[in-house]
């Protein structure tokens, strides 16, 4: 079956990532929120054969001020603000994020698709924003994310070939992501004491370093990716039905479902 992905996707010059797919269980986010002078951390993961979450409320509760442990006048409240930790498990219903409100109503329920560091859930009433994920959670959205990727790319080539009209907006992968300079780049803001090395400064095109969202290990989008595949193959099959099914097929074999062949 791997063979004739890969035939698959060499006939239709999609370029598959270097890196195998993860063997993952679980996608793990981490959030967090102040509170009453504290920092409450939430662990936010998804199982990935049932949708259903496990939300580890309190996970870790960090004091911000020194004055709630070493001050006898509140040592009652003290006891209303430590920590707490509760498991809960069920499914979310509803995305806040990226124009995918109304959608993500339309839905049962949230799926591993709909997450990624960025996105805005509703928790229990709680407008949360997903912070960071961990390693192999960055890895299979990265995984994922480079497939959707070159494969937008080779339908975007195939379909120059019938349509002189220029893609929309909402089919632009890097559509309202504004890259953030940090101050080294830009030597005109650096002091003088610096300006000679500013071309051997960090850059902002490292993971994790603070920029446009696709820079940070698991901040695309797989939702919206998705759904940008699917509109560019439903316009090819007006021209070539039988090419379009068969970015169909590599779709279904990589993602390993069909109800993201719908729009």
């Amino acid at each position: 079956k791997g063979l004739a992905v890969l035939a698959l996707a060499r006939k239709l010059k999609v370029q598959m990532p270097k890196a195998t797919k993860p063997d993952c269980t679980y996608l793990s986010f981490t959030s967090w929120w102040e509170e009453r002078g504290t920092k409450r951390v939430v662990e936010i993961a998804i199982d990935l054969t049932t949708d259903r979450f496990r939300i580890t409320l309190d996970k870790e509760v960090h004091m911000l001020s020194s004055q709630l442990l070493y001050n006898h006048e509140k040592a009652e409240f003290l006891e209303t603000i430590r920590q707490d930790t509760k498991v809960l498990e069920c499914h979310l219903h509803e995305k806040l994020s990226d124009n995918q409100h109304a959608t993500s109503l339309e839905m049962p329920h949230l799926q591993a698709w709909d997450l990624h560091v960025g996105a805005r859930l509703n928790v229990f009433g709680r407008p949360t924003t997903l912070m960071g994920c961990d390693f192999s959670t960055g890895q299979w959205l990265t995984f994922h994310s480079s497939f959707l990727k070159a494969l937008k790319d080779s339908i975007e080539r195939t379909l120059r070939k019938y349509e002189l009209v220029p893609m929309k907006n909402a089919l632009d992968t890097k559509q309202g992501q504004q890259k953030v300079k940090r101050e080294w780049e830009q030597a005109s803001l650096l002091p003088s004491q610096f300006s000679g090395r500013a071309p051997f400064l960090p850059s902002t095109t490292d993971l994790g370093a603070r920029g446009y969202p696709n820079r940070v290990l698991g901040g695309d989008n797989l939702r919206k990716l998705v759904y940008q595949c699917n509109v560019l193959r439903q316009r090819l099959a007006q021209y070539r039905p039988a090419l379009s099914n068969d970015y169909a097929t590599l779709m279904q074999s990589v993602l390993g479902t069909t109800d993201l062949l719908q729009l």
